[in-house]
């Protein structure tokens, strides 16, 4: 006897799709929210009943409607109770809308960045649909969304999932990807891989910064203690040239704004370091021993380097040390 498809024949293709989508298998192992084996598979399987053509529209607009219409608390809610759902979906949209802002002030031709199932394409889609000056670029292929995962498993379901006319899924590590004049990359990672991965992630940038005067930078907080000022240290000590930025205050993401404040080495090496400068630089604390000064310290420091910041703590300014420990980092970083 014959063991029947979970697609079954009598099901209509969305209601497969929905069902295909609320992870009725084994969670992917590495990343709970990633496309897993036997998904791809039955999306296959149902692509395959509709006569050869896929069951999710190419072009932009009908995707997004598609997904709006059918497929949308699947995506956001699939593995997590209601209210995380919620926070997920908003978290997903606050972080396409500033990436949307960068996009249009900079007028950049191609953006990279990394999805699972959907979520964050869906939203980046949506806002800028929303845009008429974005929606015109995308019209006139003037504007190319690529979507990147190493994973061989997450890629064929961005192949068989994503609109083909406005997406472009590429199998492949972020790192490792081209830069050129007019790109932005948007490095929306789950988890950034702690130290190691914040300096992978710093020597990245730095091999690159000629041609990255603008990075946009989203990690879970998963493992953080919740601080709207948290910047992670190894980035900050790794960058010092970028200046760095929070540009949203989401509960599950932290997304920062990293720009380029000094000019980038030519190609082919470094620029000979400036003894004297370079004298200071090594002298200067880093954000730890910052964080382990006292107040009376810090406004010493502050004061002897002449960095604008405000220094008082409590009272009716309501600021903690940490929030004015992080102000005199980044003043310091600029005084650089």
């Amino acid at each position: 006897m014959k063991t029947r498809s979970r697609s079954t024949q009598t099901e209509p293709p969305m209601e497969t799709l929905r069902n295909i989508l609320q992870n009725r298998w084994p969670l992917n192992e590495v990343n709970r929210y990633a496309p897993t084996e036997e998904q791809c598979k039955e999306l296959d399987r149902l692509n395959g009943r509709v006569a050869g053509e896929r069951v999710m529209p190419t072009e932009a607009e009908g995707w997004r409607d598609c997904v709006a219409e059918h497929l949308e608390d699947q995506l956001f809610f699939q593995v997590r109770n209601e209210n995380g759902g919620l926070q997920r979906k908003k978290d997903a949209f606050v972080r396409a809308r500033v990436l949307v802002d960068f996009l249009e002030e900079g007028n950049f031709k191609r953006v990279t960045f990394l999805d699972g199932h959907g979520r964050f394409t869906f939203a980046l889609l949506t806002i800028l649909l929303e845009n008429r000056t974005m929606r015109r670029r995308l019209r006139r292929k003037k504007l190319q969304l690529v979507v990147i995962d190493k994973n061989i498993v997450v890629h064929r379901w961005h192949r068989q999932f994503f609109p083909t006319d406005a997406v472009l899924c590429k199998e492949g590590d972020i790192y490792r990807s081209k830069v050129e004049d007019g790109d932005f990359l948007y490095f929306n990672f789950c988890r950034i891989g702690g130290e190691e991965g914040q300096k992978k992630f710093a020597s990245f940038v730095r091999k690159h910064q000629a041609a990255l005067p603008q990075i946009l930078l989203s990690m879970s907080n998963r493992g953080i203690e919740y601080n709207a000022h948290y910047i992670p240290t190894t980035i900050q000590n790794q960058l010092r040239n970028y200046e760095i930025t929070r540009k949203t205050d989401g509960k599950m993401f932290i997304t920062l704004n990293l720009t380029r404040q000094t000019e980038a080495p030519a190609p082919g090496g470094e620029p000979d370091p400036d003894p004297q400068a370079q004298e200071e630089h090594e002298s200067l604390p880093d954000f730890q021993t910052l964080k382990s000064m006292n107040m009376i310290n810090i406004r010493k420091f502050a004061k002897n380097k002449n960095l604008k910041v405000k220094l008082n703590v409590g009272g009716r300014s309501g600021r903690t040390k940490l929030e004015i420990i992080n102000d005199v980092w980044q003043a310091l970083k600029q005084h650089i």
